[in-house]
């Protein structure tokens, strides 16, 4: 007679349930934000209010690209900042300069380095404020750390088109939680290639949202998830028998 074997039960399967159990609770505990409300944007830092000092030009004159940067730092939240909006004082423009190139960039030996997101919004055709803010992804700032406002032309000349973005003598007129805006700005004439300093801050202002972190409670509740997983597939492995045969 041929031998018949009936599985009496399936550890194997079971542990591949718990893996996925335990993999699920790692990545709910980041996102569980139990007894934390929903924050809203919030202005931390601004100098829009002060005396305008002058202007700086951004786009092409001739044939070189004038970029322009200015180092802003951010505050104490631990969870970090999630950048909802970008303001900036313009004068007007020269000719056609095109899209206006505006992102944030992580700091590498006080000048900018790495781009972790553009923002998007209007080109200043005329005198004014224009918000800019991101579409795609979010930004996020870690907490008590510098960053770079980047403005740049969107193509190299040969021509003369160019904005002109406003300046103040007075950095950092109102921040929240340590935010700061340097009297560190650099302009750079080879599309942020070098950077060289510049006298007079841009006129800018940043709102950010505090990012949630997660509570106590919910980091049990994780814990916990991945504790029950474990022992219970200790449970049903000391407790499962051989296959059984009939013969």
């Amino acid at each position: 007679m041929d031998q018949v074997i009936r599985p009496s039960s399936r550890p194997g399967n079971y542990y591949r349930l718990t893996r996925s159990t335990i993999l699920a609770a790692l990545i709910a505990i980041p996102n569980l934000t139990f007894g934390i409300p929903t924050a809203n944007a919030t202005l931390y830092a601004s100098n829009l209010d002060t005396a305008s000092a002058g202007f700086h030009i951004i786009g092409n004159i001739g044939s070189i690209p004038y970029s322009l940067s200015n180092e802003f730092t951010t505050g104490s939240h631990s969870g970090g900042y999630e950048v909802s909006e970008i303001s900036i004082r313009f004068h007007d423009q020269y000719g056609n300069p095109g899209n206006l190139q505006v992102g944030i960039y992580d700091s590498n030996s006080s000048s900018p380095g790495f781009s972790i997101g553009s923002l998007f919004g209007e080109n200043p055709v005329s005198a004014g404020i224009y918000t800019y803010s991101p579409q795609t992804s979010s930004i996020r700032l870690a907490p008590n750390s510098p960053y770079f406002l980047v403005l740049q032309p969107e193509s190299v000349g040969p021509s003369f088109d160019y904005y002109y973005v406003s300046t103040t003598d007075s950095p950092n007129e109102s921040s929240l939680e340590n935010w700061s805006i340097a009297d560190s700005t650099m302009a750079s004439g080879d599309l942020g290639t070098n950077w060289s300093p510049v006298t007079g801050v841009i006129q800018f202002s940043i709102e950010a949202t505090p990012v949630p972190e997660p509570s106590m409670f919910a980091v049990l509740v994780g814990l916990s998830l991945i504790s029950f997983s474990w022992l219970h597939g200790r449970s049903i492995d000391r407790t499962s028998s051989p296959p059984s045969t009939d013969g």
